[in-house]
């Protein structure tokens, strides 16, 4: 699923930021330009009302900042690896390190829904964050949720 999707050149490794708000616009900036995105800034605007609404840091170093939205012709996601840990005001209180951006169609709810689930309850796994956050290349971090989805889907 994720592994499908996600290219090395939307994958940021040693993200410096200083806040969650960079972080998102650094992410997006990789889908600038794209197919999947037809209006970038609405787009950015859709991530940004989302999040205002509550907070996409789910807990154990990981966030999910998304948008459904009609600026998304298709899904579309980018990684970044903090190089420091990130307030990202998560639900646990603690910072992240793993930030799974993603955008989706308006019309698109149900396959939304199914990645937003299944990155809750894969990456927060200890062992495969520790992969994700350790892996020294785009290509590398790729495999591992490759292989990963390979065992369990």
């Amino acid at each position: 699923m994720l592994g499908s999707l996600l290219r090395e050149d939307r994958v940021i490794l040693n993200l410096e930021v200083q806040d969650k708000w960079e972080a998102i616009r650094r992410l997006a900036e990789t889908f600038r330009g794209s197919q999947e995105i037809l209006d970038f800034p609405k787009f950015l605007e859709d991530v940004k009302e989302r999040e205002a609404l509550q907070t996409t840091g789910v807990g154990d170093a990981v966030a999910l900042p998304h948008a459904r939205s009609a600026s998304v012709k298709s899904l579309i996601v980018a990684v970044g690896v903090t190089r420091f840990p990130l307030e990202f005001e998560a639900l646990d209180g603690q910072p992240v390190r793993l930030v799974f951006l993603m955008g989706v169609p308006n019309e698109d709810a149900a396959q939304y829904i199914k990645l937003l689930a299944y990155l809750a309850k894969t990456v927060c796994k200890p062992e495969l964050r520790d992969r994700l956050t350790e892996a020294p290349n785009a290509a590398s971090l790729i495999e591992v949720l490759r292989a990963v989805e390979g065992v369990n889907g």
